[in-house]
Protein backbone atom coordinates (compact mmCIF):
# COMPACT_ATOMS: atom_id res chain seq x y z
CA UNK A 1 0.00 0.00 0.00
CA UNK A 2 3.12 2.14 0.80
CA UNK A 3 4.63 1.56 -2.33
CA UNK A 4 1.21 1.95 -4.07
CA UNK A 5 1.00 5.41 -2.20
CA UNK A 6 4.50 6.33 -3.60
CA UNK A 7 3.80 5.67 -7.15
CA UNK A 8 1.02 7.54 -6.99
CA UNK A 9 2.86 10.92 -5.40
CA UNK A 10 5.92 10.51 -7.85
CA UNK A 11 3.19 10.26 -10.94
CA UNK A 12 4.06 13.34 -13.17
CA UNK A 13 1.30 13.48 -15.70
CA UNK A 14 3.01 17.05 -17.30
CA UNK A 15 6.40 15.21 -17.27
CA UNK A 16 4.99 12.02 -19.19
CA UNK A 17 3.32 14.32 -21.72
CA UNK A 18 6.66 16.41 -22.52
CA UNK A 19 8.53 13.53 -23.02
CA UNK A 20 6.09 11.24 -25.71
CA UNK A 21 5.80 15.15 -27.17
CA UNK A 22 9.34 14.99 -27.69
CA UNK A 23 9.31 11.32 -29.23
CA UNK A 24 6.61 11.77 -31.16
CA UNK A 25 6.96 11.76 -35.05
CA UNK A 26 6.28 16.04 -35.88
CA UNK A 27 6.50 15.38 -39.26
CA UNK A 28 4.22 12.70 -39.93
CA UNK A 29 1.56 14.45 -37.29
CA UNK A 30 1.82 18.25 -39.18
CA UNK A 31 0.63 15.90 -41.92
CA UNK A 32 -2.56 14.92 -40.21
CA UNK A 33 -3.21 18.33 -38.68
CA UNK A 34 -3.03 19.73 -42.14
CA UNK A 35 -4.94 17.36 -43.65
CA UNK A 36 -7.61 17.40 -40.76
CA UNK A 37 -8.00 21.16 -39.80
CA UNK A 38 -8.03 22.03 -43.42
CA UNK A 39 -11.31 20.07 -44.02
CA UNK A 40 -12.80 21.01 -40.80
CA UNK A 41 -12.38 24.43 -42.02
CA UNK A 42 -13.72 24.05 -45.53
CA UNK A 43 -16.46 21.59 -43.75
CA UNK A 44 -17.53 23.84 -40.91
CA UNK A 45 -20.51 25.20 -42.33
CA UNK A 46 -21.79 21.59 -43.54
CA UNK A 47 -21.09 20.25 -40.31
CA UNK A 48 -22.93 23.02 -38.15
CA UNK A 49 -25.85 23.52 -40.75
CA UNK A 50 -26.20 19.88 -40.83
CA UNK A 51 -26.06 19.78 -44.49
CA UNK A 52 -26.84 16.14 -46.16
CA UNK A 53 -28.23 14.89 -49.67
CA UNK A 54 -29.71 11.20 -49.46
CA UNK A 55 -32.76 10.34 -48.28
CA UNK A 56 -32.03 8.58 -45.42
CA UNK A 57 -34.06 10.57 -43.24
CA UNK A 58 -34.36 7.47 -40.68
CA UNK A 59 -31.22 7.22 -39.57
CA UNK A 60 -31.12 11.46 -39.05
CA UNK A 61 -34.27 10.99 -36.99
CA UNK A 62 -33.61 7.62 -34.86
CA UNK A 63 -29.81 6.70 -35.63
CA UNK A 64 -27.96 4.42 -37.10
CA UNK A 65 -28.38 0.71 -35.75
CA UNK A 66 -25.12 -1.83 -36.26
CA UNK A 67 -27.30 -4.46 -38.23
CA UNK A 68 -28.26 -1.80 -40.43
CA UNK A 69 -25.68 -2.72 -43.13
CA UNK A 70 -25.71 -6.68 -43.13
CA UNK A 71 -28.56 -6.93 -46.00
CA UNK A 72 -25.87 -5.46 -48.91
CA UNK A 73 -23.07 -7.62 -46.96
CA UNK A 74 -21.70 -4.68 -44.89
CA UNK A 75 -21.10 -6.29 -41.46
CA UNK A 76 -18.41 -4.19 -40.05
CA UNK A 77 -19.68 -0.78 -41.95
CA UNK A 78 -21.69 0.70 -38.86
CA UNK A 79 -19.60 -1.01 -35.69
CA UNK A 80 -17.50 3.03 -35.52
CA UNK A 81 -20.46 5.24 -35.01
CA UNK A 82 -22.09 3.04 -32.69
CA UNK A 83 -18.94 3.11 -30.75
CA UNK A 84 -18.23 6.93 -30.97
CA UNK A 85 -21.73 8.20 -30.76
CA UNK A 86 -24.11 5.11 -29.93
CA UNK A 87 -24.99 5.28 -33.88
CA UNK A 88 -26.38 8.92 -33.58
CA UNK A 89 -25.16 11.35 -36.61
CA UNK A 90 -24.66 14.39 -34.68
CA UNK A 91 -23.89 18.07 -36.09
CA UNK A 92 -20.10 18.85 -36.24
CA UNK A 93 -19.10 15.89 -33.82
CA UNK A 94 -20.13 13.50 -37.03
CA UNK A 95 -18.00 15.34 -39.93
CA UNK A 96 -15.13 16.34 -36.83
CA UNK A 97 -15.05 11.73 -36.60
CA UNK A 98 -14.75 11.19 -39.77
CA UNK A 99 -12.24 13.45 -41.24
CA UNK A 100 -10.05 12.50 -38.16
CA UNK A 101 -10.02 9.29 -39.69
CA UNK A 102 -9.14 9.84 -43.34
CA UNK A 103 -6.55 12.17 -42.28
CA UNK A 104 -4.81 10.03 -40.15
CA UNK A 105 -5.23 7.06 -42.96
CA UNK A 106 -3.76 9.53 -45.76
CA UNK A 107 -0.89 10.46 -43.13
CA UNK A 108 -0.18 6.40 -42.58
CA UNK A 109 -0.19 6.47 -46.35
CA UNK A 110 2.52 8.78 -46.74
CA UNK A 111 4.79 6.68 -44.53
CA UNK A 112 3.78 3.32 -46.12
CA UNK A 113 5.11 4.84 -49.22
CA UNK A 114 7.75 6.36 -47.49
CA UNK A 115 7.67 9.95 -48.76
CA UNK A 116 10.90 11.73 -47.84
CA UNK A 117 10.75 12.57 -43.94
CA UNK A 118 10.42 16.07 -44.28
CA UNK A 119 7.24 18.39 -43.51
CA UNK A 120 7.01 19.87 -46.79
CA UNK A 121 6.35 17.15 -48.93
CA UNK A 122 4.51 15.36 -46.16
CA UNK A 123 1.82 18.19 -45.76
CA UNK A 124 1.58 18.55 -49.73
CA UNK A 125 1.19 14.91 -50.12
CA UNK A 126 -1.57 15.25 -47.70
CA UNK A 127 -2.94 18.32 -48.58
CA UNK A 128 -3.06 16.64 -52.44
CA UNK A 129 -4.80 13.82 -51.42
CA UNK A 130 -7.65 15.01 -48.92
CA UNK A 131 -8.58 18.13 -50.35
CA UNK A 132 -10.80 16.29 -53.15
CA UNK A 133 -13.86 17.01 -54.83
CA UNK A 134 -14.20 13.04 -54.42
CA UNK A 135 -14.96 13.10 -50.78
CA UNK A 136 -18.15 14.93 -51.41
CA UNK A 137 -19.51 11.70 -52.25
CA UNK A 138 -19.69 10.62 -48.26
CA UNK A 139 -20.35 14.21 -47.47
CA UNK A 140 -23.37 13.72 -49.54
CA UNK A 141 -24.43 11.29 -47.03
CA UNK A 142 -24.44 12.11 -43.31
CA UNK A 143 -24.62 8.30 -41.91
CA UNK A 144 -21.64 7.26 -43.77
CA UNK A 145 -19.21 10.10 -43.21
CA UNK A 146 -17.94 7.68 -40.04
CA UNK A 147 -18.78 4.82 -41.30
CA UNK A 148 -16.90 5.09 -44.42
CA UNK A 149 -14.15 7.93 -44.40
CA UNK A 150 -11.95 5.94 -42.06
CA UNK A 151 -11.65 2.51 -44.00
CA UNK A 152 -8.05 3.76 -45.57
CA UNK A 153 -6.20 3.90 -41.87
CA UNK A 154 -7.30 0.10 -41.37
CA UNK A 155 -6.36 -0.94 -44.92
CA UNK A 156 -2.72 1.03 -44.63
CA UNK A 157 -2.31 0.28 -40.92
CA UNK A 158 -2.39 -3.69 -41.97
CA UNK A 159 0.25 -3.22 -45.16
CA UNK A 160 1.98 -1.07 -42.63
CA UNK A 161 2.13 -4.41 -40.04
CA UNK A 162 2.64 -6.76 -42.72
CA UNK A 163 5.68 -5.13 -44.43
CA UNK A 164 7.35 -5.47 -41.18
CA UNK A 165 6.64 -9.26 -41.02
CA UNK A 166 9.72 -10.28 -42.32
CA UNK A 167 8.97 -13.83 -40.69
CA UNK A 168 5.93 -15.27 -39.76
CA UNK A 169 4.15 -13.24 -36.70
CA UNK A 170 1.35 -14.97 -36.19
CA UNK A 171 0.19 -11.76 -34.11
CA UNK A 172 1.16 -9.10 -37.02
CA UNK A 173 -0.77 -11.61 -39.14
CA UNK A 174 -3.78 -11.73 -37.20
CA UNK A 175 -3.94 -8.32 -36.70
CA UNK A 176 -3.35 -7.55 -40.63
CA UNK A 177 -6.17 -10.05 -41.68
CA UNK A 178 -8.72 -8.62 -39.16
CA UNK A 179 -7.81 -4.83 -40.81
CA UNK A 180 -8.39 -5.59 -43.62
CA UNK A 181 -11.61 -7.65 -43.18
CA UNK A 182 -12.85 -5.33 -41.23
CA UNK A 183 -12.55 -2.52 -44.00
CA UNK A 184 -14.07 -5.20 -47.08
CA UNK A 185 -17.09 -5.61 -44.46
CA UNK A 186 -17.38 -1.92 -43.79
CA UNK A 187 -17.03 -1.30 -47.71
CA UNK A 188 -16.02 -3.40 -50.61
CA UNK A 189 -14.71 -0.85 -52.76
CA UNK A 190 -11.73 -0.25 -50.79
CA UNK A 191 -10.21 -3.28 -52.75
CA UNK A 192 -9.35 -0.75 -55.24
CA UNK A 193 -7.02 1.30 -52.09
CA UNK A 194 -5.33 -2.18 -51.34
CA UNK A 195 -3.97 -2.85 -55.08
CA UNK A 196 -3.33 0.77 -55.67
CA UNK A 197 -1.17 0.97 -52.19
CA UNK A 198 0.75 -2.33 -52.46
CA UNK A 199 1.64 -2.05 -56.53
CA UNK A 200 2.63 1.38 -56.20
CA UNK A 201 4.95 -0.18 -52.75
CA UNK A 202 6.79 -2.42 -55.62
CA UNK A 203 7.08 0.70 -57.68
CA UNK A 204 8.67 2.54 -55.67
CA UNK A 205 11.25 -0.50 -54.23
CA UNK A 206 11.58 -1.05 -57.76
CA UNK A 207 12.98 2.25 -58.32
CA UNK A 208 14.16 4.17 -55.47
CA UNK A 209 15.10 1.13 -53.16
CA UNK A 210 17.18 -0.51 -55.57
CA UNK A 211 15.05 -4.14 -55.85
CA UNK A 212 15.04 -6.57 -57.61
CA UNK A 213 11.45 -8.48 -58.52
CA UNK A 214 13.40 -11.35 -56.82
CA UNK A 215 13.48 -9.62 -53.96
CA UNK A 216 10.27 -7.43 -54.42
CA UNK A 217 8.28 -10.98 -53.62
CA UNK A 218 10.50 -11.42 -50.65
CA UNK A 219 10.12 -9.06 -48.82
CA UNK A 220 5.94 -8.55 -49.66
CA UNK A 221 4.96 -12.14 -49.68
CA UNK A 222 2.98 -11.72 -46.26
CA UNK A 223 1.71 -8.60 -47.51
CA UNK A 224 0.51 -10.48 -50.50
CA UNK A 225 -0.09 -13.91 -48.21
CA UNK A 226 -2.45 -11.36 -45.79
CA UNK A 227 -4.43 -9.69 -48.32
CA UNK A 228 -5.48 -13.32 -49.50
CA UNK A 229 -6.10 -14.58 -45.90
CA UNK A 230 -8.53 -11.42 -45.08
CA UNK A 231 -10.21 -12.25 -48.62
CA UNK A 232 -11.07 -15.25 -47.90
CA UNK A 233 -12.36 -14.45 -44.66
CA UNK A 234 -14.32 -12.17 -45.96
CA UNK A 235 -15.76 -13.97 -48.20
CA UNK A 236 -16.50 -17.33 -45.43
CA UNK A 237 -17.90 -14.22 -43.53
CA UNK A 238 -20.53 -13.41 -46.49
CA UNK A 239 -21.45 -17.31 -46.50
CA UNK A 240 -22.58 -17.19 -43.03
CA UNK A 241 -24.41 -14.34 -42.88
CA UNK A 242 -26.08 -15.77 -46.54
CA UNK A 243 -26.43 -18.79 -44.39
CA UNK A 244 -29.00 -16.73 -41.75
CA UNK A 245 -31.12 -14.94 -44.32
CA UNK A 246 -29.20 -11.50 -43.80
CA UNK A 247 -28.21 -10.88 -46.67
CA UNK A 248 -30.45 -9.30 -49.92
CA UNK A 249 -28.35 -11.47 -52.42
CA UNK A 250 -30.23 -9.52 -55.25
CA UNK A 251 -29.03 -6.32 -53.97
CA UNK A 252 -26.42 -4.72 -56.39
CA UNK A 253 -23.74 -4.19 -54.52
CA UNK A 254 -23.70 -8.58 -54.00
CA UNK A 255 -23.85 -9.63 -57.68
CA UNK A 256 -20.65 -10.29 -58.96
CA UNK A 257 -19.99 -10.46 -62.85
CA UNK A 258 -20.32 -13.98 -64.29
CA UNK A 259 -17.08 -15.80 -65.63
CA UNK A 260 -18.96 -15.75 -68.99
CA UNK A 261 -18.71 -11.59 -69.17
CA UNK A 262 -14.99 -11.55 -67.89
CA UNK A 263 -13.81 -10.78 -71.33
CA UNK A 264 -16.31 -7.78 -71.96
CA UNK A 265 -15.21 -6.62 -68.61
CA UNK A 266 -11.73 -6.74 -69.23
CA UNK A 267 -12.39 -4.40 -73.12
CA UNK A 268 -14.70 -1.78 -70.46
CA UNK A 269 -11.79 -1.82 -68.10
CA UNK A 270 -8.99 -0.99 -70.23
CA UNK A 271 -11.50 1.57 -72.52
CA UNK A 272 -12.17 2.98 -68.53
CA UNK A 273 -8.67 3.05 -68.08
CA UNK A 274 -7.93 6.10 -70.18
CA UNK A 275 -11.76 7.44 -69.90
CA UNK A 276 -11.05 8.54 -66.46
CA UNK A 277 -8.92 11.04 -66.74
CA UNK A 278 -10.69 12.61 -68.71
CA UNK A 279 -14.42 12.04 -67.15
CA UNK A 280 -16.12 14.89 -65.36
CA UNK A 281 -18.83 14.70 -62.69
CA UNK A 282 -20.73 17.23 -61.07
CA UNK A 283 -17.80 19.06 -59.26
CA UNK A 284 -15.03 16.95 -61.04
CA UNK A 285 -14.81 19.57 -63.52
CA UNK A 286 -11.95 19.30 -66.57
CA UNK A 287 -9.43 21.75 -65.27
CA UNK A 288 -8.82 19.62 -61.98
CA UNK A 289 -8.93 16.62 -64.15
CA UNK A 290 -6.30 18.74 -66.68
CA UNK A 291 -4.03 19.15 -63.23
CA UNK A 292 -4.01 15.48 -62.84
CA UNK A 293 -2.95 14.71 -66.46
CA UNK A 294 0.07 16.87 -66.09
CA UNK A 295 1.07 15.07 -62.52
CA UNK A 296 0.31 11.67 -63.84
CA UNK A 297 2.73 12.15 -67.33
CA UNK A 298 5.08 13.55 -64.87
CA UNK A 299 5.67 10.23 -62.85
CA UNK A 300 5.50 8.62 -66.15
CA UNK A 301 8.78 10.41 -67.35
CA UNK A 302 9.89 10.00 -64.42
CA UNK A 303 10.27 6.29 -64.59
CA UNK A 304 11.15 6.14 -68.42
CA UNK A 305 14.10 7.59 -67.08
CA UNK A 306 14.91 4.75 -64.58
CA UNK A 307 16.57 1.96 -65.66
CA UNK A 308 13.94 -0.14 -64.38
CA UNK A 309 11.66 1.46 -66.82
CA UNK A 310 9.79 -1.24 -69.02
CA UNK A 311 8.99 -2.97 -65.04
CA UNK A 312 8.32 0.18 -63.90
CA UNK A 313 5.28 1.34 -66.84
CA UNK A 314 3.62 -1.90 -66.39
CA UNK A 315 3.11 -1.49 -62.55
CA UNK A 316 2.53 2.32 -63.19
CA UNK A 317 -0.31 0.97 -65.68
CA UNK A 318 -1.31 -1.51 -63.03
CA UNK A 319 -1.92 1.04 -59.84
CA UNK A 320 -4.33 2.77 -62.22
CA UNK A 321 -6.06 -0.63 -63.33
CA UNK A 322 -6.41 -1.28 -59.75
CA UNK A 323 -8.33 1.92 -59.86
CA UNK A 324 -11.22 -0.27 -61.52
CA UNK A 325 -10.76 -3.89 -59.96
CA UNK A 326 -14.61 -3.50 -58.67
CA UNK A 327 -15.46 -2.27 -61.83
CA UNK A 328 -14.31 -5.49 -63.15
CA UNK A 329 -15.83 -7.51 -60.18
CA UNK A 330 -19.37 -5.89 -60.25
CA UNK A 331 -22.29 -7.04 -62.35
CA UNK A 332 -23.55 -3.50 -62.23
CA UNK A 333 -22.25 -1.43 -64.19
CA UNK A 334 -24.59 1.87 -63.42
CA UNK A 335 -23.51 1.81 -59.83
CA UNK A 336 -19.57 1.34 -60.60
CA UNK A 337 -18.72 2.71 -63.61
CA UNK A 338 -17.05 6.56 -63.02
CA UNK A 339 -18.87 6.40 -59.33
CA UNK A 340 -17.31 8.94 -57.28
CA UNK A 341 -17.97 6.91 -54.63
CA UNK A 342 -16.12 3.99 -55.91
CA UNK A 343 -13.28 6.58 -57.58
CA UNK A 344 -12.98 8.14 -53.86
CA UNK A 345 -10.88 4.16 -53.02
CA UNK A 346 -9.37 4.29 -56.54
CA UNK A 347 -8.91 6.80 -59.01
CA UNK A 348 -7.95 9.34 -56.56
CA UNK A 349 -5.43 7.05 -54.68
CA UNK A 350 -3.71 6.19 -58.32
CA UNK A 351 -2.91 10.06 -58.91
CA UNK A 352 -2.02 9.98 -55.47
CA UNK A 353 0.59 7.59 -55.69
CA UNK A 354 1.58 9.29 -59.56
CA UNK A 355 2.21 12.07 -57.03
CA UNK A 356 4.04 10.31 -54.65
CA UNK A 357 6.44 8.84 -56.95
CA UNK A 358 7.34 12.07 -58.12
CA UNK A 359 8.05 13.59 -54.67
CA UNK A 360 10.07 11.07 -53.79
CA UNK A 361 12.39 11.65 -57.25
CA UNK A 362 15.65 14.09 -57.70
CA UNK A 363 14.45 15.60 -60.77
CA UNK A 364 13.85 19.06 -59.55
CA UNK A 365 12.28 21.25 -62.31
CA UNK A 366 9.90 17.94 -63.10
CA UNK A 367 8.68 18.39 -58.82
CA UNK A 368 8.41 21.77 -58.81
CA UNK A 369 6.19 21.69 -62.24
CA UNK A 370 3.96 18.63 -60.56
CA UNK A 371 4.27 20.50 -57.26
CA UNK A 372 2.57 23.66 -58.62
CA UNK A 373 -0.52 21.25 -60.15
CA UNK A 374 -0.69 19.99 -57.06
CA UNK A 375 -0.74 23.12 -55.06
CA UNK A 376 -3.34 24.56 -58.23
CA UNK A 377 -5.63 21.31 -57.36
CA UNK A 378 -5.40 22.31 -53.67
CA UNK A 379 -6.68 25.68 -54.38
CA UNK A 380 -9.65 24.66 -57.22
CA UNK A 381 -10.69 21.93 -54.97
CA UNK A 382 -11.35 24.33 -52.24
CA UNK A 383 -13.23 26.23 -54.32
CA UNK A 384 -15.20 23.48 -55.37
CA UNK A 385 -15.89 22.20 -52.07
CA UNK A 386 -16.70 25.55 -50.68
CA UNK A 387 -19.38 25.57 -53.93
CA UNK A 388 -21.25 22.41 -53.62
CA UNK A 389 -21.96 23.25 -50.05
CA UNK A 390 -23.74 26.47 -51.59
CA UNK A 391 -25.15 24.24 -54.49
CA UNK A 392 -26.97 21.73 -51.61
CA UNK A 393 -27.87 24.46 -49.17
CA UNK A 394 -30.05 26.49 -52.17
CA UNK A 395 -31.36 23.30 -53.78
CA UNK A 396 -32.58 21.79 -50.23
CA UNK A 397 -34.26 25.21 -49.71
CA UNK A 398 -35.93 25.43 -52.50
CA UNK A 399 -37.07 21.61 -52.11
CA UNK A 400 -38.40 22.33 -48.59
CA UNK A 401 -40.36 25.05 -50.66
CA UNK A 402 -41.92 23.14 -53.29
CA UNK A 403 -42.80 20.76 -49.95
CA UNK A 404 -44.58 23.61 -48.04
CA UNK A 405 -46.37 24.68 -51.06
CA UNK A 406 -47.85 20.95 -52.02
CA UNK A 407 -49.43 20.74 -48.43
CA UNK A 408 -50.90 24.76 -48.78
CA UNK A 409 -52.44 23.48 -51.75
CA UNK A 410 -53.82 20.14 -50.05
CA UNK A 411 -54.88 22.17 -47.55
CA UNK A 412 -56.74 24.38 -49.33
CA UNK A 413 -58.37 21.61 -51.56
CA UNK A 414 -62.26 22.13 -50.90
CA UNK A 415 -62.66 18.45 -49.86
CA UNK A 416 -59.96 18.69 -47.24
CA UNK A 417 -61.06 18.43 -43.63
CA UNK A 418 -59.15 19.51 -40.61
CA UNK A 419 -60.84 16.68 -38.23
CA UNK A 420 -59.74 13.91 -40.22
CA UNK A 421 -56.62 12.26 -40.31
CA UNK A 422 -54.34 11.40 -43.33
CA UNK A 423 -52.00 9.74 -44.26
CA UNK A 424 -48.90 11.45 -47.17
CA UNK A 425 -47.92 8.86 -49.75
CA UNK A 426 -44.22 10.30 -51.41
CA UNK A 427 -43.35 8.97 -54.72
CA UNK A 428 -39.49 10.04 -54.96
CA UNK A 429 -38.13 13.10 -54.10
CA UNK A 430 -38.32 16.62 -56.21
CA UNK A 431 -34.80 17.35 -57.48
CA UNK A 432 -33.39 20.84 -57.41
CA UNK A 433 -30.13 21.17 -56.37
CA UNK A 434 -28.82 20.33 -60.47
CA UNK A 435 -30.33 24.23 -61.27
CA UNK A 436 -27.95 25.84 -59.14
CA UNK A 437 -24.81 23.82 -60.73
CA UNK A 438 -24.17 25.15 -64.09
CA UNK A 439 -20.18 23.87 -65.05
CA UNK A 440 -20.79 21.01 -67.46
CA UNK A 441 -20.29 17.23 -66.90
CA UNK A 442 -20.23 13.98 -68.81
CA UNK A 443 -21.89 11.57 -66.05
CA UNK A 444 -24.75 12.37 -63.76
CA UNK A 445 -24.64 11.02 -60.63
CA UNK A 446 -26.46 10.39 -57.48
CA UNK A 447 -23.81 10.97 -54.74
CA UNK A 448 -22.93 14.51 -55.87
CA UNK A 449 -26.43 16.05 -57.06
CA UNK A 450 -29.13 14.15 -57.01
CA UNK A 451 -31.28 12.40 -54.43
CA UNK A 452 -31.42 8.70 -55.16
CA UNK A 453 -35.34 8.66 -54.96
CA UNK A 454 -35.71 11.52 -57.14
CA UNK A 455 -38.21 12.57 -59.68
CA UNK A 456 -38.03 15.10 -61.94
Amino acid sequence: MKNLYQKISEFDLMSIIRRRLKKADGVFWSAFFASFIALNLIFLYHGAAFLFGDHDWRYLKDGVPLTAGLFEGRFSQFIAINLLSQGEILPIINNVLGIAGFSFGIALLARYWQIPHKKTPYVLFTLFTAVTPYILSFMYFAFLIIPVLAWNAFIIGALLISEKEQTFSLKRSIGAVLLITLALGGYPPVINLIGIAVIARFLFALLYEKKNPKSIVTTYRWTVINIIAAGILYKVSLIILSITGALNANYYNLQTAPINTWGEKFLLVLKDLFLQFTATLPFITAPYKAALIIIAAIALIMIIKNKHKTLGILLYIASFTAGLITLFLSASLKETEFSPRIDFFGFMYAIAAAYALILKSKHQTLKNLATLAAVFCIIFNTNTLFEAQKVWQLGFESELRIYKRIIKRFEQAPLFNRISRYIVVQGGAPATRERYYHDAYHYKSDDLLRDRKSVV
